[in-house]
């Protein structure tokens, strides 16, 4: 029993071992000053205005997947990439207490952009579709 115990051991740690895995697609969280951001990561852009701008990771030269939170003298910006691109709810907070929401698919705004004031209460809305402002007669989820 004890010998086969180990030999399934074994056998889990070998395929465990053998397994890769891809750097580029593995979410990740990264906390830093604005200036250590800019010494781990670099901005890609594209000749196509279109194209969104990727986070590329300096160590591994891949596309960064996870969350980022970067503080500076003047805002903390959290925001989550999926394959260097923005992707999710990014939120940037300024030190006098406002801030704005803004959401991203695909590296392009999409959805909601919603700035507040240090009260915390609602100034301006925006909605994006891929990457366009929605004209506000056209907004349906406008309040």
């Amino acid at each position: 029993m004890k010998t086969n115990s180990l030999l399934l051991v074994f056998l889990v740690l070998s395929l465990v071992a053998g397994c890769e895995v891809d750097k580029g697609d593995e979410e990740r969280g990264w906390q830093g000053l604005e200036k250590e951001f800019e010494d781990d990561f670099r901005m890609l852009a594209s000749d196509d205005s279109d194209d969104p701008i990727l986070l590329i990771d300096r160590e591994s030269n891949a596309p960064f997947t996870g969350d980022v939170e970067r503080v500076s003298e003047q805002a903390i910006t959290k925001q989550k990439y999926l394959k260097g691109k923005l992707d999710g709810k990014s939120v940037k907070s300024s030190s006098d207490g406002s801030f704005v929401e803004a959401n991203y698919l695909g590296g392009k705004l999409h959805g909601p952009m919603i700035f507040y004031d240090s009260a915390g209460k609602e100034r301006t809305r925006m909605v994006y579709l891929d990457g366009k402002l929605v004209p506000e007669g056209a907004n349906s989820s406008k309040k």
